[in-house]
Formats: C-alpha cells, sequence, structure tokens
C-alpha cells in the first residue's frame, strides 16, 4: 500500500514536469537529405562531468549544501556516464533495425584512420588552460559588477572515451541544435565522416544527464536516471540535416537510492540503462515526427 501511493505520489510529479515541458520538444529535418543517409557515426556524445540527483533534468540548479554532498559523492564520473550510455544507444538503435545503421564504438576505433582523427581531436580538447591573472581594476570589477564581463558560450561537458566534446549548451530549452559551433568541432566531425565513409554523424548533447527518483520519499527509495537532450545529424559537408530536443524523467532500469545516493558500483547498469532509454526515445520521436 505504502509502495503504491509513493509511486502514485511521483505520476503526479511527473505529470506536472511533462505539462510543463512539452512545449520545448523540436524535431526539424531535411526529407531529402535524410532518405540519403544510411549510415552513420556517433562522433560526440557530451554530458556533464558529473552525473547528480536532480529533481528537473530540464533546469540547471543551483548547488544545495545537500546537493554539494551528493555531488561529491559521484565527481567526475561523467566520462564513463557518456562511454556506457554512447555503447548501448547505439546497440538499441541497431537492435531495432531502424532507417539508418550506426557504428559501433568497436567499428570506429578499428578504423586506423579514424583513430588518427579522434586522437589528434581528443588531445587538443584535453589542454586545461590556466586561468590569466587578473589586474586590480578586473577584481574590483567583479566585486562591484562594473566592466565588462565575458560572457561563456557554452556549460562544461566531457565526451565518450577517446572521443573530444567541445561543451554542454548554454540553455537546453533554446539551443538550436547540439552543436557548440566551434571551428574544432566542425573540423572533427568532418573529417571523422571522411576517415569512417559514413553518410552522416550524429552529435548527442545531453545537456540534463542526472540520477532521479523513481519512487522515493526524501531522496530515499528508488533512483532512476533522467535528462533534457539535444540530438543533430551533420552531413559530409558540415550540414546540420536533423535536429532534435527531447526529455525523459526516467528510465526501467532502477538502482536504490539512500539521501539522493546511488551505490557508484551500481552507476554503470544506470548508465546503460540511460543510453538504451534515450535510443527508445529517439526512435520514438522521430517516427513520429517523420510520419506526419
Amino acid at each position: 500500500m505504502k509502495i503504491n501511493m509513493i509511486k502514485a505520489i511521483m505520476l503526479v510529479l511527473i505529470i506536472s514536469v511533462t505539462s510543463g515541458c512539452s512545449g520545448n520538444k523540436k524535431f526539424v529535418y531535411n526529407q531529402d537529405a535524410m532518405q540519403k543517409t544510411k549510415t552513420v557515426a556517433v562522433l560526440i556524445y557530451a554530458a556533464p562531468p558529473t552525473i547528480e540527483y536532480r529533481s528537473d533534468p530540464t533546469k540547471v540548479e543551483e548547488d544545495s549544501f545537500l546537493q554539494s554532498l551528493v555531488k561529491a559523492a559521484t565527481a567526475n564520473n561523467g566520462g564513463q556516464a557518456a562511454t556506457l550510455a554512447q555503447a548501448s544507444f547505439i546497440q538499441t538503435i541497431n537492435d531495432n533495425k531502424f532507417v539508418f545503421k550506426v557504428l559501433t564504438r568497436e567499428d570506429m576505433f578499428t578504423n586506423a584512420a579514424y583513430q588518427k582523427v579522434a586522437s589528434k581531436y581528443y588531445n587538443l580538447t584535453q589542454v586545461v588552460e590556466e586561468e590569466p591573472e587578473q589586474s586590480a581594476l578586473e577584481i574590483a570589477g567583479d566585486i562591484f559588477g562594473f566592466g565588462k564581463k565575458e560572457v561563456p558560450t557554452s556549460l562544461p561537458g566531457v565526451g565518450a572515451e577517446g572521443q573530444p566534446a567541445y561543451g554542454l549548451a548554454l540553455d537546453w530549452s533554446t539551443a538550436p541544435s547540439a552543436l557548440i559551433g566551434t571551428p574544432e568541432e566542425t573540423a572533427y566531425i568532418k573529417e571523422s565522416i571522411q576517415a569512417l565513409g559514413v553518410d552522416a554523424a550524429l552529435i548527442i548533447n545531453d545537456w540534463g544527464y542526472a540520477f532521479s527518483c523513481d519512487a522515493c520519499m526524501g531522496g530515499t527509495g528508488t533512483g532512476s536516471s533522467s535528462t533534457a537532450f539535444l540530438a543533430s545529424l551533420v552531413n559530409a559537408n558540415g550540414d546540420v540535416i536533423m535536429n532534435m530536443r527531447e526529455w525523459f524523467v526516467t528510465t526501467p532500469t532502477t538502482a536504490p537510492m539512500v539521501g539522493y545516493i546511488i551505490n557508484p558500483f551500481q552507476h554503470e547498469s544506470l548508465f546503460k540503462g540511460h543510453g538504451t532509454r534515450m535510443a527508445t526515445v529517439f526512435m520514438d520521436y522521430y517516427k513520429e515526427s517523420t510520419a506526419k
């Protein structure tokens, strides 16, 4: 009885989130270009550096003291999350005999030409630039709020193992595509498509990748994962031929959650389940939108 009541409460909450965010979904595509797309490679799978609990995957929340503790328990797991989700995403797409075939990670990394391209651009994204020293005037400007401030063009993000990532969109709800738009990103995509001999690249910007409560109270119960993501297909000319903005709040894969924390030894199954769920949502929305 207690579990059923908790699930009923969670269902109401999920419906509330759904009604508030459904307008942010988006799908646009070039029909002629898509019909020519038979083989695809997932060249970028960008995720937050740390996968942590979020009450709403469509928003970046300011850290409370509790959230800071939760984040500390899962710090820097984004690379593992991206790698496992990418692999299960690809497998699920191919298992369902989708409209295009997706190269597996093994397909990509046994290709010597792609290995060379990926290594070059991956190494470039691993360079950490030291922050320049601020002058007294700049420090005063930060404190008192005057002077020119540099506006960030993206949020921090990490990629799947061996592949570069160029950050996450500043705002999921308004971002035009999954691309960050840097020259290096464009060059990596075009060179990789040529090296792999595919028709297009799929870029996934897993902006809201987070742990979620499937059925819990006070952060204790059954945990899962959620996200608000962007996906774009780019052809060999560097032209974007499809953009998708979608989200989900839970997956069929779950694990016990205590105080908003999931045991790190159970992260792997959740990360794999996350990719499977994303593939299902991606395929369903793609088919629904192209059938109109």
